[in-house]
């Protein structure tokens, strides 16, 4: 009878077992008790032969079979080629490549799907439902594949290695695209102007500076990127965001590589030596140290046909473009000003939000460009970088150098005038 009732909620859709944790409902107790471990972490079940563990028995045993090779009688023949599989599901979905049949359709938009699996981890996009938490941080996740990688980070595992050089990743992905590094390979070509590239996001990001695309937008102040993740470090500046503290003072920062040039204060690394001359570069600036180098060869810099000055990076040459044809492509949506570069949009918006993103790691102020805070650092450096040309006086600024120097040649003009 117990058969029977189980049977009829089927065509019933009657899910009586609920998680008391996160009330999703199952039609069955052992459904209950397998969905339990997703909110335990428990995973009971281990390997033997390389000690990784699960939560659910049929995993260990699915994941058995990659040491053993075993593959049990689900075939499929498909013209010429035969197919193996180590599970049935397996099997269901590699026929749906060849029918290509996908019964399960998203009610929120017009895409399909070949297993209801994939529709429900889809469903979760218009939902924002990410039930799988890290115990480690405050991050969670739609899918219990994310937070195992997510959880690599914070366990440091890196079981992915490169045969090359020996480095390490913590996705296969990073490594298939690293290895690329060592053989020059770039399949992914621009159909715009044949640039290849070793990753597909990388030629997508590159695309859209042929295309003008920028798809990800601000809710707070409408500004567009081209990057999702430039738009994430855009909206730290709106919400004061700053996940990056310094384990040795405190201070926190809203990037990683202001975290990166700021410990170098603390530690005085200087890691990167040009091997021409005596200069040295921090971690937190080792891309100048190439395009320092380049200036020293001449190769791999771009140079401008108008006026023969050349850069280390096509989009430096790209924005100096600007300043002989007078294009002003970054519009503000707050005025009618509009600016050579999407640096000097941003430093703009500064103005109409009231905005001093830069501080002092001396003292408490706050400045709306880099630039001023470099130049304010100087008073607690006592660094004077600016020499007369006139006589052995030093300055903090270059305007008070300026200064200076027109005093003194003015003297000069004078004391000539007198002889």
């Amino acid at each position: 009878m117990s058969v029977l009732r189980t049977h009829e909620r089927i065509h019933t859709k009657a899910k009586p077992y609920l998680c008391k944790v996160c009330d999703k409902a199952f039609s069955t107790s052992s459904g209950l008790s397998l969905h339990r471990h997703v909110h335990s972490q428990e995973k009971p079940f281990s390997c033997e032969t390389c000690g990784k563990t699960f939560k659910r028995k049929d995993n260990l045993d699915t994941h058995v079979r990659i040491h053993t090779g075993e593959k049990p009688s689900y075939l499929w023949r498909h013209e010429e080629n035969t197919h193996l599989y180590t599970v049935q599901t397996s099997l269901v979905s590699h026929i749906q490549t060849h029918t290509g049949e996908k019964p399960y359709d998203c009610e929120l938009c017009d895409k399909s799907f070949i297993s209801s699996s994939k529709l429900k981890l889809h469903t979760r996009c218009h939902t924002g439902e990410k039930p799988f938490d890290c115990e480690h941080c405050d991050k969670s996740f739609s899918s219990s594949s994310k937070l195992n990688i997510h959880l690599r980070y914070h366990l440091g595992e890196r079981p992915f290695g490169c045969d090359f050089c020996g480095k390490v990743f913590a996705l296969s992905t990073d490594l298939k695209a690293h290895v690329r590094v060592h053989t020059g390979e770039k399949p992914y070509g621009c159909t715009f102007c044949g640039k290849g590239f070793a990753r597909a996001i990388d030629r997508t990001r590159h695309t859209r500076t042929h295309t003008g695309e920028k798809p990800f937008k601000c809710e707070d102040c409408g500004q567009k990127f081209a990057q999702l993740s430039i738009l994430r470090r855009h909206e730290r500046i709106h919400t004061k965001a700053k996940p990056y503290p310094c384990d040795v003072c405190g201070k926190a920062f809203a990037r990683s590589y202001s975290l990166a040039q700021h410990m170098t204060i603390h530690t005085g690394e200087k890691p990167y030596e040009c091997e021409l001359c005596d200069k040295t570069f921090s971690y937190a600036i080792a891309r100048s140290l190439k395009i320092h180098k380049q200036r020293h060869s001449g190769e791999g810099l771009f140079s401008c046909d108008q006026c023969g000055k050349t850069f280390g990076e096509e989009r430096e040459l790209s924005a100096h473009l600007r300043s002989h044809t007078g294009e002003k492509p970054y519009e503000c949506e707050l005025c009618d000003k509009s600016f050579k570069s999407s640096l000097g949009l941003t430093k703009h918006l500064r103005l109409h939000f009231e905005e001093k993103p830069f501080n002092c790691d001396h003292c408490e102020k706050t400045f709306k460009h880099s630039a001023a805070l470099k130049s304010h650092m100087r008073s607690h450096t006592g660094e004077k970088p600016f020499k007369c040309k006139d006589c052995a006086r030093t300055f903090a600024h270059s305007a008070v150098k300026s200064q200076d120097s027109s005093a003194e040649s003015q003297k000069n003009i004078q004391l000539c005038s007198l002889r």
